[in-house]
């Protein structure tokens, strides 16, 4: 079953029943391909960051920002492909939040701190709105979880640093 997935949900089984029939074409991505768009969507954004405002980014914030990156796609990926718009919209805010918390300071100024803390709190209520909402684990579940654990520990680190470090 995909992250999201209700399996509870009679319209769910039948999906997920048809993904698992031999030579069916419209089988899912394998759990490769979530790893792969997740590495894709983590290098796009620290990439794109980089190149405007490389100057200004420390290592922890790329990493940071590599993190979002993976899990928005991952999130955008399974949400596109299951017809789930809140896995959808929640890969979007990911990329909306992670582009806001990077801008260099003259752009947004004083706010960077708010951001990251909203981002964090955007973090945290993604992890548990997951374990409280489902009772299956599944590779993709598991790998999005994986990322966004250090995420929250490094925009926690970012929000409670000095203006100055950060």
């Amino acid at each position: 079953m995909a992250h999201g997935d209700d399996p509870e949900d009679e319209s769910t089984a039948e999906i997920s029943d048809e993904h698992t029939e031999e030579g069916d074409v419209h089988a899912g991505p394998s759990n490769t391909s979530y790893v792969s768009g997740g590495i894709a969507g983590a290098a796009l954004l620290v990439a794109g960051a980089a190149f405007l405002f490389s100057s200004q980014l420390s290592i922890m914030t790329l990493v940071g920002l590599a993190l979002i990156g993976a899990t928005g796609v991952i999130h955008i990926m399974v949400g596109s492909i299951w017809g789930d718009t809140l896995l959808l919209l929640n890969g979007i805010g990911f990329f909306g939040l992670g582009i806001l918390w990077v801008l260099p300071n003259q752009f947004i100024p004083n706010q960077k701190r708010i951001l990251g803390i909203v981002l964090a709190l955007y973090t945290l209520v993604t992890i548990l709105g997951y374990f409280f909402t489902h009772d299956h684990y599944d590779f993709v579940a598991i790998l999005t979880k994986a990322i966004e654990a250090p995420l929250l520990i490094i925009l926690v680190i970012s929000a409670l640093q000095s203006p100055a470090e950060a």
